[in-house]
């Protein structure tokens, strides 16, 4: 019976950071409806504007007549033009693409939003620099995924178990409780004790958060979409980190709290009380 207690208790100890992991992404953007408000929270749509506007003068070869120019007609053709239900097309798309990661592309279509603003800009401009201008706008941003499939997959499984994971987790940590119990009750403070020590270390990957640079390891996410997946992956990793750290601290405060009220409830019990009659005795 012993065995079984430190044998959960293992268990129990490894896997707590798994599902703390799991359940932060879910509850931060694993879902396509809150990938979808991540989005707006991140005031994406907005800053996509001044992304086009780079990818379009990439190639240097406008003047600055033809600068302001393009410039009017990208505010004209945003105002035309609502550029989110292409992103949540995308969104869709990703969370499909989970299904294959060995075979998964990102695509975002530019095509449509290419043509409003030619016949925008082409009214200011004649059709040589408006063609030139056409070319250094890209028809779509494209990433090919595939090649994180190891990762995704990982991901994956987090996604379509969720559920599961949940449900798994909480009966190992009832099974372990319960084996605490048969022993003796005194053994609930290790039970208590595993859950301050998963605390600390919790709290503990604060510090990782801080200093860890996620940018630098999208890096290679980053430069196939050119700027505008850069911005996308940047906004995602910040709110992410954000909220990850949120998340994190209140996670450890939650398990540390109880706990040593635990372990000091167990601790301070008798292990005898035999001055207690479970009968009435008679005389």
């Amino acid at each position: 019976m012993k065995f079984l207690v430190w044998f959960f208790a293992l268990i129990v100890f490894f896997s707590s950071f798994f599902v703390a992991f799991a359940y932060n992404i879910h509850q931060t953007f694993l879902t396509p409806e809150k990938t979808k408000q991540v989005l707006v929270k991140v005031d994406f749509y907005n800053q996509i504007k001044s992304v086009l506007k780079k990818d379009l003068f990439e190639t240097g070869n406008t003047d600055s007549a033809e600068v302001n120019n393009a410039t009017n007609a990208i505010g004209v053709s945003f105002d035309q033009f609502n550029f989110q239900p292409k992103i949540e097309t995308l969104i869709s798309d990703f969370y499909n693409g989970l299904d294959h990661p060995d075979k998964f592309v990102l695509n975002i279509d530019l095509i449509d939003f290419k043509n409003v603003f030619l016949s925008n800009i082409s009214a200011s401009t004649d059709n040589q620099s408006a063609n030139e201008i056409s070319a250094s706008i890209p028809n779509s941003w494209q990433v090919d995924m595939s090649q994180y499939s190891a990762s995704l997959t990982g991901v994956a499984f987090i996604y379509h178990n969720y559920n599961l994971i949940l449900i798994v987790y909480g009966i190992l940590v009832l099974l372990f409780f319960i084996f605490c119990l048969l022993i003796n009750f005194k053994y609930l403070r290790l039970f208590f004790w595993v859950f301050i020590i998963i605390g600390i270390f919790i709290l503990l990957q604060l510090i990782f958060w801080k200093v860890v640079n996620l940018s630098s390891i999208l890096a290679g996410i980053e430069s196939q979409g050119r700027s505008g997946v850069s911005i996308l992956v940047e906004n995602f990793v910040d709110y992410f980190k954000q909220e990850n750290i949120r998340l994190l601290f209140w996670e450890s405060l939650y398990l540390i709290g109880p706990s040593l009220l635990g372990v000091i409830i167990v601790s301070v019990i008798p292990v005898k009380i035999g001055n207690v009659p479970l009968h009435e005795v008679k005389k």
